[in-house]
């Protein structure tokens, strides 16, 4: 298994030719958050590849190119969310999170602001100060 560069984001890939016909499988890699660069999404509680492709296309056209996984949600990380992502999927970043609080706990550390969805909350997002800062991240936890 050899290890490339695509799109300055490191991936892995098994490249093999058979009878002048070749074939290249390419699937994201875990990364450490040390070298992300925010701002962040991270994905907890989604267990849809359909889902998670539709975040991470809308994710990347609004400029985030890290992700953070919960291990339920990097199995969602298949072919059907590339399909979905309509290939945005392969310029971006990921990190499996094992456990996820130790991800968030990392992220506080390098004073990254968050910000959470969830189905029932009790105060609205405001603003992200100060403006242009992109020392972010979002998630949707259950």
């Amino acid at each position: 298994m050899d290890s490339d560069r695509l799109h300055g984001q490191q991936r892995c890939s098994l490249f093999r030719r058979f009878d002048g016909c070749r074939f290249l499988v390419a699937f994201a890699c875990s990364i450490p958050i040390a070298e992300m660069v925010p701002p962040f999404v991270v994905l907890d509680g989604l267990n849809s590849a359909s889902n998670v492709g539709q975040v991470l296309r809308t994710a990347y056209h609004l400029g985030v190119n890290s992700v953070i996984v919960s291990p339920g949600a990097w199995s969602c990380l298949n072919g059907r969310a590339c399909r979905v992502s309509m290939g945005w999927f392969y310029r971006m970043s990921f990190h499996v999170a094992r456990p996820l609080s130790k991800a968030i706990q990392e992220l506080k550390q390098l004073g990254v602001c968050l910000y959470v969805a969830e189905n029932q909350f009790s105060q609205p997002v405001a603003p992200h100060q100060p403006h242009g800062d992109r020392k972010w991240a979002f998630g949707y936890w259950q």
